[in-house]
């Protein structure tokens, strides 16, 4: 199986548990890895055969930014729902990470794998 990844994407969302969370956008950084067959656009060197890594980044940015958010966990689980909507995926796994959760650590953070 073939895989396609987006590495250390920031997005901006409102997240958390408490209140003074949900005050302002906070940065989040988003790892990506689609499984699919490649293979075509392997071959063919065309666009339309392939995944949009670019479109699907701004989708995500769209998604972390459009409402606020209690739990990455939720976050992850709708993201690796947005990526399934593409029908050639056959697999996702999603890592969200939030900095600043935890004094004494660089990040928290989740990751999900879902499958077709």
């Amino acid at each position: 199986m073939d895989s396609l990844f987006i590495q250390a994407l920031t997005v901006r969302c409102r997240i958390g548990v408490y209140d003074w969370e949900q005050r302002g956008l906070r940065p989040l950084t988003v790892d990506l890895r689609l499984d699919a067959d490649f293979s075509a656009a392997a071959a063919s060197d065309r666009l339309d055969e392939t995944l949009n890594y670019a479109t699907l980044a701004d989708a995500i940015a769209t998604l972390a930014g459009s409402r606020p958010f209690a739990l990455i966990e939720h976050l992850a689980g709708e993201i690796a729902a947005l990526a399934l909507l593409d029908s050639r995926v056959n697999a996702v796994e999603v890592t969200v990470r939030k900095r600043g959760a935890v004094a004494e650590a660089d990040a928290v953070g989740i990751t999900l794998r879902r499958r077709r």
